[in-house]
């Protein structure tokens, strides 16, 4: 039986990657590692998906990064060394790529940001690389495959809502929006909680608010500076809670994207030029992107009944590659 490796690198590539490994280990053996940053780990617990832990996060600066990325890439080599995979698959995690062409391995190299230029190094360095429709072919050359649809669409095609969910949360049955911080340790940001003006406001006007902090520290300042807000320090479901609330407001990308698909509205608060796949987004009326927004633009955001029709076609053709790769 041929072997496949996927390296979780993030919390949302857990997501991405599950109905891919479910349709995967009927005919292949899978092999999951996942580093230890954000909830990923946490993720794969919840997700029942067994995992080697590999890896870690190192940092703000350009320069760890740098520093570490040898670390991380020989650190992949090693686990190659040992578990002899066929087909090295990542998303925007280009430490298993360049692992797998120094060991001479297949890889697959997925990602549908524009942003980070060390991107380039997975697509180089992979063997195929795959990204959304929407990316533009003038970024990254005529070579890569593009997939129907969104990245989140794959995993979510198939969502069904837990009407039931912000009760076993304990939470109230109101006008609720859910809010996930900006990524203040990315190397795309340049300052922190940029969000809390805004939060101060939305709790005068008496909204129920959730806040989804992305790491421990994140966690702890929210739940100290706002004492009435719902900060959870378990992972929670965050399609469910995006299905269950009015509203999504988000600093990063993919919770953005999630809620596209899912149907709630969304304004995000990205605080670097938008990605090509969300330009596409606002251009089709799905999003809206207001780095500071007023009270009175989050109630016009609340309004837009603009429906994502959200399809499988994007999961089918990545399957589809991955079977080429190895047949």
């Amino acid at each position: 039986m041929k072997k496949i490796w996927i390296d979780c690198t993030n919390s949302p590539h857990v997501l991405f990657f599950e109905p891919i490994i479910n349709e995967l280990k009927k005919k292949y053996e899978i092999i999951v590692t996942g580093r230890d940053y954000q909830q990923t780990i946490d993720l794969l617990k919840k997700k029942n998906i067994p995992f080697v832990q590999i890896g870690s996060h190192h940092g703000k600066s350009i320069l760890s990064k740098a520093f570490y990325t040898l670390s991380e890439v020989l650190v992949r080599v090693k686990f190659i060394l040992k578990y002899r995979p066929h087909l090295a698959i990542s998303h925007q995690g280009y430490y298993a790529t360049i692992a797998a062409m120094l060991t001479g391995r297949k890889s697959l190299y997925i990602f549908d940001g524009d942003a980070a230029k060390v991107q380039m190094l997975g697509i180089i360095f992979g063997t195929k690389a795959l990204c959304p429709e929407p990316l533009p072919n003038i970024i990254f050359g005529r070579r890569l495959l593009k997939y129907p649809g969104i990245k989140e669409e794959v995993y979510l095609s198939s969502f069904k809502k837990d009407s039931n969910y912000f009760k076993k949360l304990g939470l109230k049955n109101k006008k609720t929006i859910f809010i996930r911080p900006e990524a203040s340790s990315a190397s795309y940001i340049k300052g922190e909680h940029l969000m809390d003006n805004l939060i101060i406001d939305l709790e005068k006007e008496g909204y129920q608010i959730v806040i989804k902090g992305r790491t421990p520290e994140q966690i702890k300042y929210y739940q100290q500076k706002f004492k009435n807000l719902f900060v959870p320090s378990q992972t929670i479901d965050g399609p469910n809670t995006i299905a269950n609330s009015d509203l999504v407001i988000s600093g990063g990308g993919t919770m953005n994207r999630e809620a596209v698909v899912i149907g709630t509205p969304v304004v995000s608060t990205f605080p670097s030029p938008p990605l090509s796949v969300d330009k596409w987004l606002v251009k089709e009326g799905y999003m809206r992107i207001i780095p500071n927004p007023t009270i009175k633009e989050i109630k016009d955001a609340l309004k837009n009944k603009r429906i994502y029709k959200k399809s499988d076609k994007g999961k089918k053709f990545i399957l589809n590659v991955i079977e080429r790769m190895l047949n």
